[in-house]
């Protein structure tokens, strides 16, 4: 989250300011949404995340193996 106009190269995230949580969060809620209206996996998401936590698991890559070049 930056502030276009002061700060036009990006350089100062405001995301982690406390002024700018309530934003955030909805923010990653909207993304939560998404992800549990799209992704073919949702229904396996664990109940006991947080948002972050729900929101990591669902970008994690589900689709390769273990083993580097395995698919």
């Amino acid at each position: 989250m930056y502030n276009l106009t002061d700060d036009p190269d990006e350089t100062t995230d405001l995301g982690k300011d406390t002024e700018h949580a309530e934003i955030v969060t909805g923010m990653q809620r909207q993304m939560l949404n998404r992800f549990m209206d799209t992704h073919p996996d949702a229904m396996n998401l664990s109940e006991g995340l947080s948002i972050e936590e729900k929101l990591i698991w669902f970008c994690e890559p589900r689709d390769i193996g273990s083993e580097p070049g395995q698919k």
